[in-house]
């Protein structure tokens, strides 16, 4: 499961700027000297690797992680055969500051562990509701 994920380092890191990129330079690793370690540490180049159904979930207005990580990760995957359910959430952020699309993410990981690893689920508010919002 992720929100708002990172999951090409390279090109999160080129697209950086200012601080943000001086940040990722410094803690985890520059594409200029570590391209290698960090393609390693990115799973979109590896979704043949994942064993287990996935769900991604992204908000439309995240400036700090942008929602084209979570496109690309999501198309690998499908295109691999893996299950996927994703999750896009119209003016959501990084920092969760919406109370209603806390309320569908939450909902959507009960139905998720539920179908994933087996167990009763609850039916969504009418507040929680996500199908509308699956990519």
């Amino acid at each position: 499961m992720s929100l708002a994920g990172v999951f090409h380092l390279p090109a999160f890191i080129r697209a950086g700027t200012g601080s943000v990129r001086w940040f990722w330079n410094r803690r985890v690793g520059s594409v200029e000297t570590n391209d290698v370690i960090l393609r390693a540490w990115s799973p979109v180049l590896y979704p043949w690797v994942f064993k287990s159904p996935v769900l991604i979930a992204h908000g439309t207005s995240d400036s700090r992680v942008p929602r084209v990580q979570s496109d690309v990760l999501v198309t690998a995957l499908r295109s691999s055969g893996k299950s996927v359910l994703y999750l896009v959430m119209p003016g959501f952020v990084h920092e969760w500051d919406d109370h209603q699309n806390q309320q569908r993410i939450l909902a959507l990981t009960e139905f998720f562990l539920a179908q994933t690893l087996g167990g009763a689920v609850e039916s969504p508010a009418p507040h929680e509701e996500w199908k509308a919002f699956l990519r």
